[in-house]
């Protein structure tokens, strides 16, 4: 029986706070970007929910989808 390689996807996450003007007292919002390592594409979030959806849908993703096929160490 043939073993896979485990696959992995890196992302460089990057989180900063933006003052709302829609909230009471201009609350500050989180907001979000994630920077594929490999290719360089980013993509930005307005909030976490988004941000995890997202994730969710990479590690979903089939094999031949794309991602790496690179061996881990642990």
């Amino acid at each position: 029986m043939p073993t896979q390689a485990p696959r992995y996807r890196s992302f460089l996450l990057r989180c900063w706070e933006e003052p709302s003007q829609t909230l009471p007292d201009h609350q500050a919002i989180w907001r979000f970007s994630l920077e594929d390592v490999e290719t360089g594409e980013r993509r930005g979030f307005r909030d976490v929910e988004s941000l995890v959806g997202f994730l969710l849908t990479q590690i979903a993703r089939s094999p031949t989808d794309g991602g790496s096929d690179v061996p881990l160490d642990f």
